[in-house]
């Protein structure tokens, strides 16, 4: 094996390990949050940390912010609903059908943004069903959740920064 070839494959190893550092930071932290602040949802700070660390791209502050104004607006939008047609089970049931179907021709053309609005009306209208205060929790924890899980990640690139990024910084400075 030449030197190149051992470099490259430490710079991966280096890679992979703060990777998997990044994740479970992430993780731990947000499930720990979540849990010690009392929400009925522990889990989902952890949730949308992962789901964005996994995703490998960088995140800067313009995806972020429509992130969270994307979950906000999906869980308003889904609350609305349910308030609506809770009374009417047929019209909630077509309502919710053609929802749910437009966000999965929406994700089929490519659009990435209409998962958030999965994520909110397929989950807090069923909750609202069964109880309009669990809703509500959802929906809180849905939005500071993913305001939490943003954070994390910023905090997890910062604490585990990327190898090879680190690299071209170094070699532009040069």
């Amino acid at each position: 094996m030449s030197v190149s070839q051992s470099s490259l494959s430490a710079t991966e190893s280096a890679e992979r390990d703060a990777f998997a550092f990044r994740i479970a930071f992430a993780a731990s932290i947000g499930f720990t949050l979540g849990y010690q602040l009392g929400w009925d949802f522990p889990f989902l700070p952890s949730l949308f940390a992962v789901q964005l660390l996994s995703a490998r791209r960088s995140l800067d502050l313009k995806r972020a912010f429509g992130f969270v104004a994307l979950m906000a607006v999906g869980c308003v939008v889904s609350l609305m609903i349910a308030l609506i047609f809770v009374d009417r089970p047929l019209n909630f049931i077509i309502i919710m059908g053609l929802v749910i179907f437009l966000e999965f021709l929406a994700l089929a053309r490519g659009q990435a943004a209409a998962g958030i609005f999965l994520i909110t009306t397929s989950f807090v209208p069923m909750m609202a069903l069964s109880s309009l205060d669990l809703a509500y929790a959802l929906v809180h924890d849905l939005i500071v959740g993913s305001i939490l899980a943003l954070l994390l990640t910023f905090l997890a690139h910062a604490l585990f920064p990327s190898h090879v990024l680190a690299e071209q910084d170094d070699r532009k400075v040069l």
